[in-house]
Protein backbone atom coordinates (compact mmCIF):
# COMPACT_ATOMS: atom_id res chain seq x y z
CA UNK A 1 0.00 0.00 0.00
CA UNK A 2 1.07 3.50 -0.71
CA UNK A 3 0.54 6.34 1.63
CA UNK A 4 -0.65 9.67 0.43
CA UNK A 5 0.92 12.83 1.81
CA UNK A 6 -2.43 14.52 2.10
CA UNK A 7 -2.58 16.82 5.06
CA UNK A 8 -5.91 18.67 5.11
CA UNK A 9 -4.56 21.60 7.19
CA UNK A 10 -1.64 22.25 4.84
CA UNK A 11 -3.90 21.98 1.78
CA UNK A 12 -6.35 24.46 3.34
CA UNK A 13 -3.58 26.96 4.10
CA UNK A 14 -2.17 26.71 0.57
CA UNK A 15 -5.65 27.30 -0.89
CA UNK A 16 -6.22 30.26 1.45
CA UNK A 17 -2.91 31.88 0.46
CA UNK A 18 -3.64 31.32 -3.24
CA UNK A 19 -7.07 32.97 -2.93
CA UNK A 20 -5.60 35.92 -0.97
CA UNK A 21 -2.92 36.49 -3.62
CA UNK A 22 -5.48 36.33 -6.42
CA UNK A 23 -7.77 38.83 -4.65
CA UNK A 24 -4.81 41.14 -3.97
CA UNK A 25 -3.71 41.12 -7.60
CA UNK A 26 -7.25 41.75 -8.85
CA UNK A 27 -7.77 44.56 -6.30
CA UNK A 28 -4.49 46.18 -7.33
CA UNK A 29 -5.42 46.05 -11.00
CA UNK A 30 -8.84 47.59 -10.31
CA UNK A 31 -7.21 50.38 -8.27
CA UNK A 32 -4.62 51.03 -10.99
CA UNK A 33 -7.29 51.27 -13.69
CA UNK A 34 -9.41 53.53 -11.46
CA UNK A 35 -6.52 55.88 -10.78
CA UNK A 36 -5.62 56.12 -14.44
CA UNK A 37 -9.23 56.74 -15.50
CA UNK A 38 -9.75 59.52 -12.96
CA UNK A 39 -6.42 61.19 -13.72
CA UNK A 40 -5.21 61.01 -10.14
CA UNK A 41 -2.03 59.19 -11.07
CA UNK A 42 -0.06 62.30 -12.04
CA UNK A 43 1.98 60.02 -14.25
CA UNK A 44 3.83 62.62 -16.33
CA UNK A 45 3.37 62.73 -20.11
CA UNK A 46 2.03 59.28 -20.93
CA UNK A 47 -0.22 60.81 -23.55
CA UNK A 48 -3.10 61.15 -21.11
CA UNK A 49 -3.52 64.81 -22.03
CA UNK A 50 -5.16 65.69 -18.75
CA UNK A 51 -3.68 69.20 -18.84
CA UNK A 52 -1.96 68.92 -15.47
CA UNK A 53 1.54 70.34 -15.48
CA UNK A 54 4.02 69.22 -12.86
CA UNK A 55 4.52 71.88 -10.22
CA UNK A 56 1.07 73.49 -10.46
CA UNK A 57 -0.20 74.83 -7.14
CA UNK A 58 -3.37 76.35 -5.78
CA UNK A 59 -3.18 80.12 -5.31
CA UNK A 60 -5.30 81.71 -2.59
CA UNK A 61 -5.33 85.51 -2.59
CA UNK A 62 -4.97 87.40 0.69
CA UNK A 63 -8.33 88.38 2.20
CA UNK A 64 -9.44 91.99 1.88
CA UNK A 65 -9.85 93.23 5.49
CA UNK A 66 -12.68 95.61 4.53
CA UNK A 67 -14.73 92.80 2.98
CA UNK A 68 -13.90 90.43 5.83
CA UNK A 69 -14.98 92.95 8.46
CA UNK A 70 -18.36 93.47 6.83
CA UNK A 71 -18.86 89.70 6.67
CA UNK A 72 -17.82 89.17 10.29
CA UNK A 73 -19.81 91.92 11.97
CA UNK A 74 -23.01 89.90 12.41
CA UNK A 75 -23.53 88.94 16.02
CA UNK A 76 -24.32 85.31 16.50
CA UNK A 77 -26.20 85.24 19.77
CA UNK A 78 -29.67 85.13 21.23
CA UNK A 79 -30.81 88.07 23.35
CA UNK A 80 -30.88 88.03 27.12
CA UNK A 81 -33.19 90.24 29.21
CA UNK A 82 -30.51 92.91 29.74
CA UNK A 83 -29.55 93.10 26.06
CA UNK A 84 -31.18 94.38 22.93
CA UNK A 85 -32.54 92.28 20.09
CA UNK A 86 -30.39 89.81 18.20
CA UNK A 87 -27.97 91.59 15.89
CA UNK A 88 -27.11 94.39 18.31
CA UNK A 89 -23.69 94.33 19.89
CA UNK A 90 -23.17 94.33 23.64
CA UNK A 91 -21.74 97.72 24.58
CA UNK A 92 -18.15 97.76 25.81
CA UNK A 93 -17.47 99.45 29.15
CA UNK A 94 -14.70 101.50 27.51
CA UNK A 95 -15.32 104.34 25.11
CA UNK A 96 -15.41 103.24 21.50
CA UNK A 97 -12.02 103.59 19.80
CA UNK A 98 -11.56 105.24 16.46
CA UNK A 99 -12.63 103.09 13.49
CA UNK A 100 -9.00 102.82 12.42
CA UNK A 101 -8.03 100.74 15.48
CA UNK A 102 -11.21 98.78 16.13
CA UNK A 103 -11.24 95.03 16.92
CA UNK A 104 -14.28 93.34 15.39
CA UNK A 105 -14.96 89.78 16.60
CA UNK A 106 -17.19 87.21 14.97
CA UNK A 107 -17.85 83.75 16.35
CA UNK A 108 -19.09 80.57 14.78
CA UNK A 109 -22.61 79.33 15.41
CA UNK A 110 -24.78 80.77 18.18
CA UNK A 111 -24.75 77.40 19.95
CA UNK A 112 -22.28 74.51 20.08
CA UNK A 113 -22.08 71.18 21.87
CA UNK A 114 -19.95 70.92 24.98
CA UNK A 115 -16.40 70.16 23.87
CA UNK A 116 -17.00 71.23 20.28
CA UNK A 117 -14.41 73.49 18.63
CA UNK A 118 -15.60 77.03 17.99
CA UNK A 119 -13.77 79.44 15.69
CA UNK A 120 -13.25 83.03 16.76
CA UNK A 121 -12.16 85.33 13.95
CA UNK A 122 -12.35 88.94 12.97
CA UNK A 123 -10.51 92.06 11.95
CA UNK A 124 -8.20 94.47 13.73
CA UNK A 125 -7.43 97.52 11.64
CA UNK A 126 -4.21 99.14 12.74
CA UNK A 127 -3.27 96.06 14.79
CA UNK A 128 -0.82 94.42 12.39
CA UNK A 129 1.45 92.02 14.32
CA UNK A 130 -0.57 92.22 17.53
CA UNK A 131 -1.13 89.11 19.62
CA UNK A 132 -4.70 89.10 20.91
CA UNK A 133 -5.88 87.22 23.99
CA UNK A 134 -9.20 85.36 24.17
CA UNK A 135 -11.33 86.27 27.20
CA UNK A 136 -14.48 84.54 28.40
CA UNK A 137 -17.26 85.24 30.88
CA UNK A 138 -19.11 81.97 31.59
CA UNK A 139 -22.58 82.53 32.99
CA UNK A 140 -21.81 86.05 34.20
CA UNK A 141 -19.07 84.83 36.57
CA UNK A 142 -16.66 87.57 35.44
CA UNK A 143 -14.10 88.02 32.70
CA UNK A 144 -10.88 86.01 32.62
CA UNK A 145 -8.32 85.05 30.00
CA UNK A 146 -9.33 81.77 28.39
CA UNK A 147 -6.63 79.12 28.81
CA UNK A 148 -3.87 81.33 27.35
CA UNK A 149 -5.40 81.04 23.86
CA UNK A 150 -4.09 83.74 21.54
CA UNK A 151 -4.57 84.91 17.97
CA UNK A 152 -1.98 86.65 15.80
CA UNK A 153 -3.09 89.57 13.63
CA UNK A 154 -1.81 89.36 10.05
CA UNK A 155 -3.13 91.48 7.21
CA UNK A 156 -5.61 93.07 9.61
CA UNK A 157 -7.35 89.74 10.32
CA UNK A 158 -7.10 87.11 13.06
CA UNK A 159 -8.48 83.64 13.69
CA UNK A 160 -8.22 81.07 16.46
CA UNK A 161 -10.43 78.41 18.01
CA UNK A 162 -11.58 77.54 21.50
CA UNK A 163 -12.97 74.39 23.03
CA UNK A 164 -14.67 74.10 26.42
CA UNK A 165 -16.76 71.54 28.23
CA UNK A 166 -18.50 74.21 30.29
CA UNK A 167 -22.18 74.49 29.54
CA UNK A 168 -24.53 77.42 29.44
CA UNK A 169 -24.22 80.87 27.98
CA UNK A 170 -20.63 82.08 27.60
CA UNK A 171 -19.59 85.57 26.50
CA UNK A 172 -16.41 85.89 24.41
CA UNK A 173 -14.20 88.84 23.50
CA UNK A 174 -10.68 89.52 22.21
CA UNK A 175 -8.28 91.81 24.08
CA UNK A 176 -5.07 93.45 22.88
CA UNK A 177 -2.95 93.29 26.06
CA UNK A 178 -0.50 95.90 24.76
CA UNK A 179 -3.11 98.61 24.19
CA UNK A 180 -5.96 97.40 26.41
CA UNK A 181 -8.28 97.60 23.40
CA UNK A 182 -11.25 95.17 23.55
CA UNK A 183 -13.44 93.76 20.82
CA UNK A 184 -17.19 93.55 20.78
CA UNK A 185 -18.69 90.71 22.84
CA UNK A 186 -20.35 87.67 21.31
CA UNK A 187 -22.53 85.23 23.22
CA UNK A 188 -22.61 81.51 22.49
CA UNK A 189 -24.70 78.83 24.19
CA UNK A 190 -22.48 75.80 24.95
CA UNK A 191 -23.83 72.33 25.52
CA UNK A 192 -27.24 72.91 23.96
Amino acid sequence: MTQKDDNPVASGLVALVAVAVAIGVLGGLVALVGVRMTGLGGGGSSGGGDGVVAGETLYLPSPDPAQLESALVARLASPTPDEGPVGEQVPSPRPSPSPVTRIVLSGGPSSVSAGERMTLSGTYRGGEGAVLEVWSNPGGAGWSQFAAVQANVAGGVFQTWVQTFRTGEIKWKMVDPDTGLESNVIIVRHGS
